[in-house]
């Protein structure tokens, strides 16, 4: 008992306030949220549950280094944590290249209808887009410290409250998700391809916007 009760922190307030948080934030459109949607105008939304599973990839592997410390180290290397950001922005820019070459193909009459990505690619871009933004490292690296709460088990409570985060992230990518499936088959007609790989574009393009403009602030507090 004493190590389930470690799963949790000791006052309720401070779960009820990540809850609160958490909440606000995953409801909030972020980079994730558009290339989600820019999936799920392609692909569907069956196919894009693989492109929500590499969003979660991502914010549980950076909750993993942050829980056992690595984070800490991670954050005193800026000139790293730059690298691996414009890595990242440069396969969202690839992306955004390659859903306009898509348009025009379609516009030229050279390219019948969008062909759907297989389902690692989907995981893989969207772990790697995930992977480069700030806000995640930033979001889990200061935030699953302070709503841990002190005491025995920080770093187990941290990782619970992680699962607890994708837990309550779901409902918000899976509504984006298909409120952009829906907007796919309603504009469905002759030129749907032009059509979905202009949005993919924009959704991404905004997307790069995003993580372009996001800064590396102090480093997260020590896990002890």
């Amino acid at each position: 008992m004493s190590s389930l009760s470690q799963l949790v922190p000791s006052d309720p307030w401070l779960l009820v306030s990540f809850i609160s948080v958490m909440l606000a934030l995953n409801f909030t459109p972020g980079p994730a949220v558009f290339k989600v949607a820019s999936d799920a105008l392609g692909s569907g939304l069956a196919a894009t549950q693989a492109s929500i599973a590499g969003v979660f990839a991502a914010n549980f592997f950076y909750a993993v280094m942050a829980a056992t410390g690595v984070a800490v180290l991670v954050f005193s290397f800026p000139g790293l944590l730059l690298v691996i950001k414009w890595l990242g922005l440069a396969y969202i820019a690839s992306m955004v290249l390659g859903a306009l070459r898509g348009a025009w193909r379609a516009h030229r009459g050279t390219l019948s209808q969008r062909r759907k990505r297989p389902a690692w690619r989907l995981f893989a871009s969207s772990f790697a887009l995930q992977v480069s933004n700030p806000t995640s490292l930033l979001s889990f690296g200061l935030m699953l410290p302070v709503f841990a709460g002190p005491g025995e088990g920080l770093a187990l409570r941290m990782l619970a409250l992680a699962v607890l985060s994708l837990v309550l992230e779901y409902p918000a990518m899976l509504f984006y998700a298909g409120l952009a499936a829906w907007s796919a088959r309603a504009l469905e007609g002759s030129r749907f391809s032009v059509a979905m790989n202009l949005a993919s574009a924009l959704l991404l393009a905004v997307a790069w916007v995003l993580i372009a403009l996001t800064d590396f602030a102090a480093p997260p507090p020590a896990v002890t």
